[in-house]
């Protein structure tokens, strides 16, 4: 990076930090005063105390992990590696406490039943493909592990807790290379504390397993910008192929992708700039034959009767901005084909927007903001209540309606709010200090937020960006170093 940054790109840094640091901002205050949580009614006083005592325990953490030694590079890997492994244990136990089973009344359900089906040689049947053909890509990636290592659930539990535990030892690393050794192994602590990490682990589904692309992508963006011109040419390029992979899984995986392209662009000396026009290239180049293989596959139906982009908008104006059936079947009854489809959602988007008015679409986004990012469980609570395959003591803190999942709904979400609040703070003093270190992980998450702001969006779709969204937490809560040159 170079020594000094132009005055644009302090400007666009600062811009991006102002942004980042006035929308968690407000999705922290919303969170608490007018809560959206769906199946859990919280008491907003109580909630900002829960939110306090997390702030508490991570000051204390802090602490503690500023007083650790130096570690040897060998030792680093033993503690952080050992920590992880018994972290995937529990995520076992609990992923088979709590597992359910894949009935075809949710995505989950039907993408798991028909990648079983495609690995024993059956034939899938039904429209559910044609109409969300986004989903071909993770049923084509579970048959073919099924082919492997069979149709039984728990080697899918062991893929969906392994794909959680390289997720969070990216972030780790990433945050090592950020704010170094200490730092890095706090932000560890704090990711193995995440709620939906632990509850997501029966629920083998596009949220668990396009995180380590978007994780490992970060990581890889990190190591490359602190060399030369050939290494991070080097990363961009690594970083581009390995977002494609994971946004032919979930599409969100790009915004990571046009954050490192943003902070390259911004931050890279002279000529260096362009090497980001090498993420974008092997983005293309991976992207384009994994879309083509899936709408070649057999799962693959005609591509006119699919349920158009601009569906999504319309739901996301809808209520608290969530999946709402009505609106599905209101979209499927407009038109025989996705181009009537298409006009009429759009249409109604702009009927919506109107009769909102200003007033009426503040107060929607408010709500849709609190209802996103203002649930430390991620929506697992609903989801775990769908078919579940035994009883245990566990879901008694997991499932909607049980006695003590209100205690897990408080603790998480206000570790959470927390986290969120520190990173709030890291914004603002990286605009104070010129310090730009972790702006691409800032840019990323925030660009998430808008981009979930306009889209259908539940809880859920932030928990492949939750170890990057708990890395910036940990940044704004750890003290202020001096960056190096030119970050």
């Amino acid at each position: 990076m170079p020594a000094v940054l132009s005055r644009p790109a302090r400007a666009l840094y600062a811009l991006a930090g102002v942004c980042f640091a006035a929308f968690f901002s407000l999705a922290v205050l919303l969170s608490v005063v007018y809560s959206r949580i769906p199946f859990y009614a919280v008491h907003p006083a109580v909630l900002a105390g829960f939110a306090v005592l997390a702030t508490g325990v991570l000051w204390l953490g802090r602490t503690l992990f500023l007083r650790l030694p130096a570690l040897s590079p060998r030792m680093e890997w033993a503690v952080g590696g050992g920590a992880l492994a018994v972290w995937w244990c529990v995520q076992l136990a609990a992923a088979w406490c709590l597992e359910v089973r894949p009935t075809e009344t949710w995505d989950f359900g039907v993408v798991f039943s028909a990648a079983r089906t495609l690995a024993e040689g059956g034939r899938v049947t039904g429209d559910y493909f044609t109409l969300f053909p986004n989903n071909i890509p993770l049923c084509l990636v579970l048959a073919a592990f099924m082919r492997v290592f069979g149709t039984g659930m728990l080697p899918a539990l062991v893929l969906n807790t392994m794909a959680v535990n390289l997720s969070v030892l990216f972030a780790w690393r990433t945050l090592r290379r950020l704010a170094g050794q200490a730092a890095g192994l706090c932000g560890l602590g704090v990711c193995l504390c995440l709620a939906p990490l632990v509850l997501y682990g029966p629920i083998v589904y596009t949220d668990t397993l396009s995180m380590p692309f978007v994780c490992g992508a970060a990581c890889l963006w990190a190591w490359a910008r602190e060399g030369g011109a050939r290494r991070r040419l080097a990363g961009l390029v690594l970083a581009g192929a390995v977002c494609a992979a994971g946004a032919w899984l979930k599409m969100t995986a790009a915004i990571l992708l046009a954050a490192v392209v943003l902070d390259a662009v911004l931050g890279l000396p002279g000529r260096q700039k362009l090497l980001a026009a090498g993420a974008a290239a092997a983005f293309a180049l991976v992207y384009l034959p994994l879309s083509l293989l899936a709408a070649n596959s057999v799962l693959a139906g005609d591509p006119d009767a699919a349920v158009p982009h601009s569906h999504w908008v319309m739901m996301g104006l809808s209520g608290d901005g969530g999946y709402n059936d009505d609106d599905y079947q209101l979209t499927l009854a407009s038109a025989p084909d996705k181009a009537g489809r298409d006009a009429f959602a759009r249409g109604e988007i702009l009927r919506r927007v109107e009769e909102m008015g200003p007033a009426g679409l503040a107060q929607h986004l408010a709500a849709k903001l609190s209802y996103t990012w203002g649930d430390g469980t991620c929506y697992a609570p609903m989801k775990l209540d769908i078919a579940p395959v035994r009883a245990t003591p566990l879901q008694g803190y997991c499932i909607q309606g049980l006695p003590h999942t209100g205690r897990t709904v408080y603790v998480s979400t206000g570790l959470q709010l927390a986290l969120l609040g520190f990173a709030v703070w890291g914004a603002v003093r990286g605009i104070r200090r010129r310090d730009y270190r972790p702006a691409f992980v800032q840019m990323a998450v925030l660009g998430l937020g808008l981009f979930l702001l306009v889209w259908e969006a539940r809880s859920r779709y932030i928990v492949s960006f939750l170890p990057l969204a708990a890395l910036c937490g940990v940044w704004g809560l750890w003290p202020a170093s001096r960056p190096k040159a030119g970050l």
